[in-house]
């Protein structure tokens, strides 16, 4: 073949996975299949130290911007942006791997949340806990704070009957379940209960 020919040009290309390298022989991104039914794509700087993953399978896709892991057991700093059927999430991570801030959009509910350092593990996967969160929910907006338990302590909320907050040991956004008290602003109600829930005041 002549310099002045071109090489044919393939319709199509079929491989289990495919490894760019640049002109030093360093890899810079990998597409692959993987055994689960997954697809990934990772991108690399030159040195290889940070990375873009990108990853879908039939649970939805998921996006992550981090650091590469240079030892055994190490956890880099990571920023996930994933959705799937029932929302989309952007997720900030520590060094430890544990979420500490979250914003998420789940049924027409967005909600953003601080999360504490240990998060508890079900099944190799860990759930963040909430330190604050700020929620609305069917129109209604609330800001939450919880102990290290996930249990609710202090409630600010809003809804179309009036303003109020909420101090007690387990509170719901809404019900406000077990409240020691309760200021309703709209009638300017307050509502005092004991730690069991029954009404002790109101005026």
């Amino acid at each position: 073949m002549s310099m002045d020919e071109k090489a044919p040009i393939p319709e199509e290309i079929r491989a289990r996975s495919f490894v760019l390298v640049d002109e030093e022989g360093r890899v810079r991104a990998e597409l692959s299949a993987s055994e689960e039914g997954g697809t990934e794509l990772v991108l690399y700087d030159e040195l290889k130290m940070f990375e873009i993953q990108l990853w879908v399978d039939r649970r939805g896709p998921i996006l992550s911007l981090r650091k590469v892991p240079k030892g055994v057991g190490e956890i880099p700093f990571e920023v996930e942006l994933k959705t799937s059927d029932e929302g989309a999430q952007i997720v900030l991570h520590d060094e430890k791997g544990v979420g500490r801030m979250t914003l998420t959009v789940v049924e027409g509910c967005p909600s953003f949340s601080l999360n504490h350092e240990m998060t508890p593990t079900i099944l190799g996967t860990t759930f963040p806990l909430p330190m604050l969160e700020l929620k609305i929910l069917e129109e209604r907006p609330s800001l939450c704070l919880y102990d290290k338990q996930g249990k609710a302590k202090v409630v600010l909320w809003a809804r179309e009957e009036g303003s109020g907050l909420g101090l007690g040991n387990n509170l719901s956004q809404i019900e406000n379940d077990g409240a020691i008290l309760q200021v309703i602003g709209k009638e300017g109600f307050i509502h005092l209960f004991n730690a069991r829930g029954k009404l002790k005041f109101s005026k």
